[in-house]
């Protein structure tokens, strides 16, 4: 569990100072410590640890001896009382398994949203084959709707074949010719 001194050291009470600004977080959230902002106090007297000032939530884990845990101190006018656990392993313990579901969590929510990056991808290709597939209908109606091409005929004395030659519409502004050969009639 977690404690909140009103003076002396953890170590005075056989309790661990917190060490990790995560679990200092966790820690005010379980005492009700109010603001859980994270303030690492580097260059303050106080051994490292995490402090409760008044309703706020200090996180001095980065500051002093971390031997001698977290203590008392009025360094600002105000008393910063350490907030101690009484097992040092379910501290780890729990903290690796905080690390463990928030690192699920990031992956759920990285699959997710990889997940919505497909479907927004096949949603986007499906959507450029049904315009195509309208274009093509559009076209082949248009089509049907052309009077017929012009044939021509013409005989070529050493091959004695034909060749027709007819416009077909592609759209509505380009033609595309072209020409078989066939056997004269």
């Amino acid at each position: 569990g977690f404690y909140l001194l009103r003076n002396g050291s953890c170590a005075d009470v056989d309790l661990f100072p917190i060490d990790s600004g995560r679990y200092c977080a966790h820690a005010a959230e379980v005492l009700a410590l109010g603001d859980a902002a994270v303030r690492e106090a580097d260059g303050d007297r106080r051994p490292a640890g995490c402090y409760a000032r008044g309703a706020r939530r200090d996180d001095g884990v980065a500051a002093g001896d971390r031997r001698l845990g977290a203590t008392a101190d009025a360094a600002d006018g105000h008393v910063g009382h350490p907030v101690c656990q009484d097992d040092k392993r379910k501290s780890l313990m729990h903290a690796w398994l905080v690390e463990d579901a928030e690192a699920e969590a990031l992956a759920r929510k990285r699959e997710e949203a990889e997940h919505a990056e497909q479907e927004r991808k096949r949603k986007k290709e499906q959507a450029e084959q049904d315009r195509a597939e309208r274009a093509i209908k559009q076209w082949d109606e248009d089509e049907e709707r052309l009077p017929p091409p012009p044939l021509f005929c013409e005989a070529r004395p050493r091959a004695r074949r034909c060749v027709l030659i007819f416009a077909r519409a592609q759209s509505n502004e380009q033609h595309r010719a072209e020409r078989l050969l066939a056997k004269c009639p």
